[in-house]
């Protein structure tokens, strides 16, 4: 090569992202004809405010690099995409720069599942500051959900346009991938106005009544083939130390259960301020298949087998262990390519720059 094709070579060069070429490669030999393929990632915590978070934009804006690389179905972010310990006025900036990443992916649909340091209630209930100060549900959508859903195809509930929760339909794999809202929460105040701390969806996990009408709907299927699989924050019942509880989450797995079973019956909870009362009939459903339920919010890798569905976490996508001011630092999260095999009832995962880190599991 004499010195003014070097030079031309490495003019181009310099145009060419070879970042993913050996993980495209892995990447496209787990998909099959019958697979859904998904870029997914879970509990980002960005917050701009802190140096220490750059890596995680960094690994968010590597998926939606990747996503240009690979002719994927969907790309998912399971909640938390913001870290919420901040103002109000910093926690729209951050989910400013989230949303504009995630608006320039590639990939044929996006999710984004609301977690429970999405709306700033954590910052809001410490520094006791009034209503105004945390995202409502009308905020979440108008400032989250909206921007995405009038780019790729979302199906809310007609009845609750602001719920955060949602289906995406994937006609040529025959699946429906069901967005639900686990912060989902009544908000409740005190005499003074401030969130009260049992109600603040920091902590509070919950679906209420209009969620689980909208899903004994969504799950009503007039065609036979289709399959379900179930996206959200967290998981619907108790699991492990850390599992949180989500209120009327015993009773949307009833639903899901009768889906599965083709039963009917109703669902009831007197709770206050998740009271339900929702029947269900699922006997006629000409569908009744249920793939797998993917979540975040306890930034670890888990498969939870429940009623024979199995229910898979993925860490957050910094997850850092060690010092950040040394060498020894490591990053154990970060985003993942699955493939789920309908046909072949499979779920592989790969995890992006993490060595040992793939999964497959029998779903």
């Amino acid at each position: 090569m004499n010195t003014t094709e070097q030079y031309i070579f490495n003019q181009h060069m310099k145009n060419l992202d070879v970042r993913f070429e050996d993980f495209t490669r892995e990447a496209m030999n787990i998909q099959t004809p019958d697979c859904l393929s998904v870029i997914l990632a879970t509990d980002v915590h960005y917050i701009r405010k802190y140096a220490l978070y750059t890596p995680a934009y960094y690994k968010l804006n590597e998926m939606v690099d990747f996503s240009g690389f690979i002719g994927a179905d969907l790309l998912a972010l399971l909640g938390d995409s913001v870290d919420g310990n901040t103002t109000i006025k910093r926690q729209y900036r951050d989910l400013y720069d989230v949303i504009g990443l995630l608006k320039k992916s590639k990939t044929k649909s996006v999710l984004l599942s609301k977690g429970n340091h999405d709306s700033c209630e954590w910052y809001a209930y410490e520094k006791q500051l009034g209503e105004g100060n945390w995202l409502s549900d009308s905020d979440w959508y108008i400032h989250a959900i909206n921007p995405l859903r009038v780019q790729y195809p979302m199906a809310l509930d007609e009845n609750n346009v602001t719920g955060g929760y949602y289906y995406i339909d994937f006609p040529f794999q025959k699946i429906r991938v069901i967005n639900l809202n686990t912060n989902d929460t009544e908000r409740v105040l005190d005499e003074s106005g401030f969130l009260k701390k049992k109600y603040c969806s920091q902590w509070r996990l919950g679906m209420r009544e209009m969620q689980l009408k909208w899903l004994v709907k969504t799950l009503k299927f007039d065609e036979p083939g289709w399959s379900v699989i179930f996206m959200a924050h967290d998981f619907l019942k108790p699991y492990g130390e850390f599992g949180g509880r989500v209120s009327n989450g015993e009773q949307a797995w009833k639903i899901i259960l009768g889906f599965m079973n083709k039963a009917k019956g109703c669902v009831k909870n007197d709770e206050e301020y998740y009271e339900a009362n929702v029947e269900y009939d699922f006997i006629n459903n000409k569908s009744n298949d249920v793939l797998t339920y993917l979540f975040g919010h306890i930034h670890d890798d888990l498969c939870i087998e429940q009623d024979n569905v199995k229910a898979i976490s993925s860490k957050n996508i910094l997850n850092c262990k060690g010092d950040w001011n040394n060498e020894k630092s490591e990053i154990s999260g970060g985003w993942d390519f699955v493939s789920i095999d309908k046909k072949a009832r499979t779920f592989k995962s790969l995890r992006f720059g993490v060595d040992n880190a793939s999964r497959s599991f029998v779903l």
